[in-house]
């Protein structure tokens, strides 16, 4: 769901339910919130949240960082009184961010706990972004949803982080949580990060949940780099032939837009093809344009379907 939908929706007061028929969640509790344990509720999206932290002044990204260039690490020079200001109205800045935030998931309402998460993606700042990971680790299953998803955006490592130390602590929690555990990877893919193809791609191929194991290998393939190219046609090759047979149809379409070519079906030619172009493949500049249905499910899993279905019609009216 996109940010506009969710934003929308918020306004005029409706509660919203998850994304993921695989993972339905509960109910919210009407009850005020304990932010030690975070009783929540939300609901996930494929937002573009407006990234404060890509560029001009960082919210959370350091700002003025001593020691980083000009002047050396040790200096006697007392930084000038503007630079004293600013860091101070940036500290009070984040200090209401942090407190508007937690008063919005006390709230009883679940579209005003909902809105306090979206509206705090906006100032992702250090501290609104330890919320963000107590929201995580919450007892509410849909407020976590639109948390993970709402990390995934903020363009700040420190998100990354949060995301990827929830994913390596809980791991066998998500396990029984689908839902949750696949926008949390989603969340983590969208960083292209190759810190994190490791524990994205560990497994992939063993994965009993079809959801689970496309979600690792599409978050993995968006890194687009040789890094990303090794990691899965590496797990593809300890995977047995039988069982990789039966699970490469809902993961072609990430070999495709990372490689820049179609093997087909057999996995077989995929792992011969990579045998002939490992030591020389790098990946084509431009992502390569799926078609049809490969095109729909790429779109879908990054939560561009509604672009996607729209352009499809009006090409369809000709």
């Amino acid at each position: 769901m996109r940010l506009a939908l969710l934003i929308t929706v918020l306004s005029a007061g409706v509660t919203l339910s998850p994304r993921s028929a695989a993972a339905p969640s509960k109910a919210a509790s009407p009850e005020a919130v304990d932010l030690n344990a975070v009783h929540l509720e939300a609901a996930p999206l494929n937002a573009l949240v407006p990234q404060a932290g890509a560029g001009g002044s960082q919210p959370g990204a350091g700002g003025s960082q001593a020691g980083a260039g000009g002047s050396p690490l040790l200096s006697t020079q007392e930084p000038a009184a503007d630079e004293k200001e600013t860091a101070k109205q940036r500290a009070a800045r984040e200090k209401a961010a942090v407190k508007k935030l937690t008063d919005g998931l006390r709230s009883e309402e679940a579209n005003e706990r909902q809105a306090a998460l979206v509206d705090a993606a906006k100032t992702p700042y250090p501290e609104v972004i330890k919320v963000f990971g107590k929201v995580l680790e919450g007892k509410s299953n849909d407020l976590a949803m639109i948390a993970a998803e709402l990390l995934g955006q903020m363009n700040e490592e420190q998100a990354l982080d949060a995301l990827r130390r929830f994913a390596t602590r809980r791991r066998k929690a998500l396990a029984k949580n689908p839902g949750l555990q696949e926008e949390v990877i989603r969340a983590m893919g969208r960083y292209r990060s190759s810190e994190v193809i490791p524990l994205l791609i560990k497994g992939a191929f063993e994965e009993e949940n079809s959801m689970i194991r496309r979600a690792r290998v599409f978050a993995v393939a968006n890194a687009r780099s040789t890094a990303a190219a090794k990691a899965i046609f590496g797990e593809m090759k300890k995977t047995d032939a039988k069982r990789l047979r039966g699970r490469l149809a809902n993961i072609r379409p990430a070999l495709i837009y990372l490689t820049g070519t179609d093997a087909g079906k057999n996995p077989d030619r995929w792992l011969q093809w990579w045998e002939a172009n490992r030591r020389s493949f790098e990946v084509p500049g431009q992502p390569p344009k799926l078609s049809g249905d490969f095109a729909v499910q790429w779109a879908r899993f990054w939560g561009e379907d509604r672009t996607y279905e729209r352009r499809k019609k009006r090409s369809d009216r000709g």
